[in-house]
């Protein structure tokens, strides 16, 4: 068997290099993880779309070299190596779905805005969760599809997104650069194709945290009960539902212009109890079913909901 194409040769190191992005997503303990995967992810996917323009161009390598208005290489002027073409100009050469493409342009810009300035709200760090995802899935259909060879798909772990990030959009407090950021990427997800079934510009990672009769509890990237499960202590629990009932209320007055901790409120707030991704009762004494519970919010999920009912401060 010879040696296999320049551009297959690009594709498998593109593959190798989402399986240490993924990798990297899954290390709940690391601290600027959420913006690293974001790098490792766009890297994988740059060099999966130039291994694609090399295929088209008889396994030229020439194609991916970047030219100047005379269609002369550019150099760098220290090596004089030549530079290759941008992400987003390898992703509009190539022509993927519009799906894809809308996928790709939201981890994009959060690589762009969140690794470089170093900082991610909890909004965020859900989002890098459900573009992540979306975007591990459509590498796989799509170098299955280009290079005739599958591709083994990794999962990333919900838990290692949520519960991490204290950081929060709240009114004139808020960071308005990532503000703006979040409303790109709503406005790439409201313009998903639902023609296009085979892709996603995002997808939704459930995540569930159940008591059993043994204590403790369960979490899974599904809601299939038979899927594999990854059991929580109560420590991981108050990592994932951080906020009390005070912590709650202080966020609401930092975000809304209208609220008021008042009974209207209090009644929405039975509604978001019965949401177990927004809150969760943790008995005080976890080996005692009649021990007092303390409600736990998690920040994203709970001020979702709440944004439908009340109006953001201005930023």
């Amino acid at each position: 068997m010879g040696r296999p194409a320049r551009s297959l040769i690009m594709a498998r190191r593109a593959a190798a290099a989402l399986l240490g992005a993924v990798e990297m997503g899954n290390k709940t303990v690391i601290p600027y993880r959420e913006e690293t995967f974001c790098l490792q992810l766009l890297n994988s996917w740059e060099i999966l779309l130039k291994a694609r323009i090399v295929q088209q161009n008889r396994n030229r390598l020439t194609a991916i070299f970047r030219r100047d208005s005379n269609k002369r290489i550019v150099r760098d002027p220290q090596t004089k190596s030549p530079y290759t073409i941008k992400f987003v100009e390898a992703l509009n050469r190539v022509g993927v779905p519009n799906n894809v493409k809308n996928n790709l342009l939201g981890v994009n810009a959060m690589r762009n805005d969140v690794a470089h300035l170093g900082i991610l709200s909890t909004e965020l760090s859900t989002l890098v969760l459900r573009y992540g995802t979306a975007s591990i899935v459509n590498f796989g259909k799509l170098y299955q599809e280009w290079f005739g060879e599958p591709v083994a798909i990794p999962f990333l772990l919900p838990v290692a997104f949520v519960g991490r990030s204290n950081i929060l959009l709240s009114g004139k407090k808020g960071d308005i650069r990532q503000r703006q950021l979040l409303n790109y990427l709503s406005q790439l997800v409201s313009s998903t194709d639902m023609s296009e079934t085979s892709y996603a510009v995002t997808l939704q990672v459930d995540v569930s945290v159940n008591p059993v009769a043994g204590g403790g509890g369960t979490i899974g990237v599904t809601s299939d009960q038979n899927a594999p499960q990854v059991r929580l202590s109560d420590d991981q629990i108050v990592k994932i539902y951080p906020w009390l009932y005070k912590d709650l209320t202080l966020a609401c007055k930092n975000r809304y212009g209208d609220f008021k901790e008042n009974q209207t409120f209090r009644n929405f707030i039975r509604r978001v109890k019965q949401n177990a991704d927004c809150a969760y009762e943790r008995k005080l004494d976890p080996k005692n079913a009649k021990s007092q519970g303390q409600w736990r919010y998690k920040p994203g999920p709970t001020l979702n909901l709440l944004d439908t009912k009340y109006t953001l401060l201005p930023t």
